[in-house]
């Protein structure tokens, strides 16, 4: 049987960088399922995000369905017929509502008991006609948080439909959704090739983004980026390469840019500039363990100077504001930061964050017994069971809730605590996020 690969392009406006997975998670059930029930599979499904565009291949889909036989249960051979065989009320019912003659009625035994059936021919349907149906049907029945309206057709989706592509071989398929029909064109990079691009097929697709400033696959954007990194790396420099590949999906043509620190005194521990670098979508740069006064921009397409202007003014006003809040909480003594807890709700029946870490208190106590935790073990527990949530209350944390365990342990040092208790403060919160980096400490880990 001849097949043909789909293509499905979904263009949109800037779309935020969780939008990629969120959504073929969700799409990818609807369609499959689609396909199984009208008689069709594909050999594989290719997903490839940008920020202003889906794109869904399915390869070796049939082009029409096979032609079949199904078989219809009608009532009991007993009730559809006379004890002389003549057909009743019931034979001429069912006969009329499959729109057969009574003759044509045909018996079968089914767990020993004899039934009326009939045979129909399922003819063959074009797989196209199938397609414009599963697809539009697939993209409303996909979960969307915090999705929008922007036309009368009150469709809803991560943000405004602009043009959807949908070729199944050489063939439009004539899909609608948001008020948008499916046509054979796409549109290049925003600002480098802002032309509207006629596709052919899949093959012709992929050629003519590529040169057109789009490159679709997130893997040889994140490959792109760290290339174009090293090459900008002096002597004895390097970089996290997670956090360069995390801003692949704000990029379709990324270009990396090296910008310099603002000239301002500050006195901000490292992990604070590196937090407050990383929330800036920019890149820290570490020479020896510590952060250059340089850091590196992934732009979409444009290596401009007002780029590196513009992140450096930002960058300028985040750390000015950080620098306040950092000074603000070294103006109290961390031990006061408790009596401010008292006034941050935990929960309505459970109290405040201060009660939160009264109870912590008392079950570490317990916890240390049960591990048999040694004394000075157990005094650094339970010390740091009692600090480990001040850091709730402080600016820092307020403007950077990233921060919080990493500000605690900061202040603790500050104001004398030992290394092994800071060290607890700094690691119980882990992992914060999926994939994140796990305890070490111990007592952190039972914390």
């Amino acid at each position: 049987m001849k097949k043909n690969h789909l293509l499905l392009e979904i263009g949109c406006e800037d779309l935020p960088d969780w939008a990629g997975k969120h959504f073929i998670n969700r799409f990818e059930p609807f369609f499959l399922e689609g396909l199984k029930q009208n008689k069709l599979e594909a050999r594989e499904i290719m997903f490839f995000f940008t920020p202003r565009r889906f794109i869904i291949l399915a390869k070796d889909i049939p082009v029409h369905t096979q032609k079949g036989e199904k078989e219809i249960i009608g009532p009991r051979y007993e009730v559809a017929f006379t004890s002389s065989g003549m057909p009743g009320p019931a034979a001429h019912g069912f006969a009329k509502a499959q729109g057969i003659k009574v003759s044509s009625l045909k018996t079968k035994q089914i767990n020993g008991k004899k039934f009326v059936y009939t045979s129909k021919v399922i003819p063959s349907i074009n797989s196209i006609k199938i397609l414009s149906k599963i697809i539009p049907f697939s993209l409303q029945k996909t979960d969307i948080p915090r999705g929008m309206r922007w036309n009368q057709s009150n469709e809803i989706f991560y943000r405004p439909v602009r043009w959807i592509l949908a070729l199944f071989g050489n063939n439009v398929v004539p899909v609608e959704f948001g008020g948008i029909k499916a046509s054979h064109y796409t549109f290049g990079h925003r600002f480098l090739y802002p032309k509207k691009i006629s596709v052919r097929n899949w093959k012709d697709y992929f050629d003519r983004i590529e040169k057109a400033f789009v490159i679709p696959d997130e893997q040889i954007r994140q490959t792109f980026i760290i290339k174009l990194i090293n090459k900008s790396l002096k002597e004895n420099e390097i970089f996290n390469k997670t956090v360069a590949e995390n801003l692949a999906n704000l990029v379709e043509y990324p270009c990396v840019i090296r910008c310099h620190f603002p000239d301002l005194q500050y006195n901000l521990p490292q992990d604070v500039l590196k937090i407050i670098i990383e929330k800036a979508r920019c890149i820290p740069i570490f020479c020896q363990g510590r952060i250059q006064p340089e850091f590196f921009v992934v732009s979409d397409g444009n290596s401009g100077a007002d780029i590196s202007k513009n992140y450096e003014n930002l960058l300028r006003t985040r750390i000015l504001d950080a620098q306040f809040f950092y000074d603000s909480d070294l103006s109290l003594p961390f031990y006061q930061f408790k009596e401010k807890l008292e006034k941050i709700i935990f929960h309505p029946r459970w109290g405040s964050i201060a009660d939160r870490v009264d109870r912590l208190v008392k079950i570490a106590s317990i916890v240390s017994d049960i591990f048999n935790l040694t004394d000075e073990e157990k005094n650094i527990f339970i010390r740091a069971a009692e600090l480990s949530k001040y850091d709730i209350a402080s600016e820092m944390v307020k403007e950077f809730p990233d921060l919080q365990g990493t500000m605690g342990a900061i202040y603790a040092d500050i104001s004398g605590e030992s290394r092994q208790v800071c060290t607890a403060i700094a690691q119980h919160i882990l992992p914060r996020f999926y994939n994140d980096s796990m305890p070490e400490d111990r007592c952190a880990i039972l914390l």
